[in-house]
């Protein structure tokens, strides 16, 4: 039986390129019978991500607002957890997942028309499970309550036919991203390719180790992130190492980053007022003050005079990720899945095992790293616990992983006045906005899916 591609495939010139180009469909009956073409979609997959910074880091407390916000309501609202736009822009969100499983799925249904290319399709298939596990455990973080086996978990799509299909338990969830997971190590493992534009092997084992932490397995999670870990044991020690993160292209990469997204713009816009001499909308939250000793002193945040709602002028603490003024507009690429992340991981899961000697022992090889002073040994497990939360917060402020961990620490965050330390209001940890609303173009037509406790809409 054919398969046919149903939706407008747009071919690109190279599957190292993730950039959309338009032209012609795929000639003839449609059949995914070639290496090219399945390439193809699988760049599709990725290019239909939409992945945009400010969908997350907004709603995270890296940032406080600036008296520029008030220029920009839309973004203040979302800041402020504001439910109607909330509900538009996650929907947009949830749209794209789904986008790109569609790609997913005609792609691997193909599989029976390119066995020929044994160790070709072997890659790019395990590359595609990578990515199909990504989605899927994506959605379940954003749009399910935090873990609880027996809660509702994801809408699992695996065809492009139209269909009704129930949510399943987040224990089921799991089980079905756990074994893409499998599948996708078990194909990538002879793979060295080392490009970080698709997810490779280090990125399914970074992803093991997210989903056993998830579930609070912390011995898996300490194993899953094992393999990982042997081969890539060194944290960014240097000044340059660090500011290389940020700079990432197609022909120069930093090999500390597993993943990172062909954004085709500067990852920081949503930041930017429109006279860029005057400052930004967001500062650096207050909370997360650098050292004057700490490598990420002048490249994870950099100082600037701005004015103020008095009129008067202030030092702000701007985000200095992919830049390191104002001026700077040249195109990023944002880090997804970094081996940092694997070492927090780690950290975590030692501490939550209560192996606190080893937890001690890895926390200050990241502090040694960044340049700073390491603590004494003889710590208890709470204290552990804070200082790991704090410090992951500010390593990866203005990334992804704060919201996710954000809301699985079960943390309430605070809202601050423009350009105040005045709190204005708590998000508290029991609010449902923590778990996004099903679109509503998802409920209209499938009746055996209903809307997450709290959203009217």
């Amino acid at each position: 039986m054919n398969i046919s591609y149903l939706i407008p495939l747009l071919l690109l010139v190279s599957a190292c390129n993730l950039e959309v180009k338009p032209e012609n469909e795929i000639s003839g009956d449609a059949i995914i019978n070639t290496i090219p073409k399945a390439e193809s979609l699988l760049s599709q997959a990725y290019v239909s991500l939409q992945f945009s910074p400010e969908d997350y880091s907004v709603l995270t407390e890296d940032f406080q607002p600036t008296y520029l916000i008030s220029y920009q309501i839309d973004l203040q609202q979302y800041h402020a957890w504001n439910e109607a736009v909330i509900e538009r822009r996650t929907a947009q969100i949830w749209e794209a997942n789904y986008n790109a499983l569609v790609h997913l799925n005609t792609l691997l249904n193909s599989e029976p028309y390119l066995n020929s290319a044994q160790d070709k399709w072997s890659t790019l298939k395990g590359q595609a499970l990578v990515l199909k596990a990504y989605i899927y455990f994506d959605l379940l973080q954003l749009f399910s309550k935090r873990y609880d086996p027996q809660e509702a978990g994801i809408i699992l799509k695996e065809s492009n036919i139209l269909a009704t299909n129930p949510r399943l338990t987040q224990a089921e969830s799991l089980k079905a991203i756990e074994n893409f997971l499998s599948e996708a190590v078990a194909l990538l493992k002879d793979n060295n390719d080392t490009q970080i534009y698709y997810m490779q092997l280090p990125a399914a084992y970074l992803l093991q180790g997210q989903v056993a932490l998830f579930q609070k397995k912390y011995a898996e999670a300490e194993q899953r992130i094992a393999p990982l870990l042997a081969k890539n044991k060194s944290l960014p020690q240097h000044k340059d190492e660090i500011r290389m993160l940020w700079n990432n292209s197609l022909t120069a990469q930093s090999p500390h980053v597993l993943w990172a997204y062909d954004y085709r713009t500067h990852p920081n816009n949503y930041l930017y007022y429109t006279n860029r001499n005057e400052g930004d909308y967001f500062q650096v939250n207050n909370l997360f003050s650098f050292e004057e000793q700490d490598l990420r002193a002048t490249i994870s945040l950099f100082k600037m005079e701005m004015k103020t709602l008095s009129g008067q002028t202030g030092v702000r603490p701007l985000f200095g990720k992919y830049r390191s003024t104002l001026q700077d507009q040249l195109e990023r690429m944002p880090v997804m899945m970094r081996l940092t992340e694997a070492h927090f991981i780690l950290l975590e899961s030692l501490i939550e095992q209560n192996k606190l000697p080893e937890a001690v022992a890895t926390l200050n090889r990241f502090f040694t790293s960044v340049g700073l002073t390491t603590i004494p040994s003889q710590q208890s497990q709470q204290s552990l616990r804070l200082r790991l939360r704090h410090e992951k917060q500010k390593e990866f402020i203005g990334e992804k992983i704060n919201f996710l961990d954000l809301k699985r620490w079960n943390k309430s965050i605070s809202r601050y006045l423009p350009d105040s330390n005045t709190l204005s209001v708590t998000i508290q940890a029991s609010d449902y906005r923590w778990t996004w609303p099903i679109p509503t173009s998802e409920r209209r037509y499938n009746t055996l899916v209903s809307q997450n406790p709290g959203w009217l809409f």
